[in-house]
């Protein structure tokens, strides 16, 4: 299963057993949070993205490093041919 977040533009992979899934493709439920991070936060291009997946929905915590962190946002629909990391 992926998800395409829109604060760092990327889409992510979640594995089986880890999140729960409510089933429902035109607005899902993701939990607990997902929290992907990219280097080391000492590093200089350190990133990270900390968020929920509520109902359709983005809710980026204070954590993340990109533009949308704090804040509530809808998800794009997801193509399948957009970055998968």
């Amino acid at each position: 299963m992926g998800v395409l977040l829109p604060g760092p533009k990327e889409a992510h992979v979640l594995r089986r057993g880890t999140w729960t899934f409510n089933r429902e493709m035109e607005r899902p439920t993701f939990a607990p949070s997902i929290a992907i991070a990219y280097g080391r936060p000492e590093w200089a291009n350190f990133r990270a993205c900390h968020t929920f997946v509520v109902c359709g929905t983005t809710q980026f915590l204070t954590d993340s490093t990109h533009a949308p962190s704090g804040k509530v946002v809808d998800l794009p629909d997801f193509t399948g041919e957009d970055q998968v990391y």
